[in-house]
């Protein structure tokens, strides 16, 4: 059995050829192109592929560990070593990081994230979301205006997305954007800015992105 990143190990050896596996969310395609003989997946919290138990980051390895005690000693016992942790064991809900949204907006962001000016601060605000859409907001402190924030923004999303319409003369800022995932499942997202209302230099941006086929149970518009 393995935990997050783990199962590079097993990977470069050879263990995983011809196996499904998992990992850390944000290794996933690190991971394959590593093991490109093995199917690497990212809708499990762990896999058990009969041969070996590969499990994504942190908690997911509790979940695999208890899945291990399951099959040797039976779901009562492992019910019983989960109460004992006060870990709220849940095997039969699907539940896995690695197939969120976000990983789309995580992908086109990279490890540099957005190109802001130096002595620009930020701050997340929040973010929500599933399978098939994901919005994250963020409050902004830039000397400049809502059009000229949102031109640094689309700089970044033009990377990796492809801009459809945008809006950037007026202070309510927007672009609007498309793009396929891996499987060629079409997306569109909308990346806005407007002034938080509090200082002149204070913004709140917001980017929203939801598979095209779900785009009015999502919100997105």
């Amino acid at each position: 059995m393995s935990v997050c990143n783990g199962a590079f190990y097993l990977g470069k050896a050879g263990l995983l050829d011809g196996l499904t596996a998992t990992t850390f969310y944000g290794l996933i395609d690190s991971l394959k192109e590593l093991a490109p003989k093995a199917r690497i997946v990212s809708d499990q919290r762990f896999v058990d592929n009969g041969k070996i138990i590969t499990t994504a980051g942190l908690s997911s390895g509790i979940d695999g560990a208890l899945h291990l005690i399951e099959k040797i000693a039976g779901r009562g016992r492992a019910q019983e070593v989960a109460l004992n942790l006060e870990y709220n064991w849940q095997p039969d809900v699907p539940y896995a990081r690695a197939s969120f949204a976000d990983r789309h907006l995580r992908k086109v962001l990279g490890v540099g994230g957005f190109k802001l000016p130096a002595g620009t601060s930020w701050t997340v605000l929040g973010q929500s979301g599933g399978k098939d859409a994901w919005e994250k907001n963020w409050e902004v402190q830039l000397d400049g205006t809502a059009p000229e924030l949102l031109k640094l923004i689309d700089s970044k999303l033009s990377e990796g997305w492809t801009m459809i319409a945008a809006d950037t003369r007026r202070e309510n800022a927007r672009s609007i954007w498309k793009f396929s995932d891996p499987d060629g499942v079409q997306w569109n997202a909308v990346a806005a800015v407007e002034p938080a209302g509090r200082e002149s230099n204070v913004f709140h941006l917001s980017i929203k992105l939801a598979r095209a086929d779900q785009i009015t149970k999502s919100g997105l518009e």
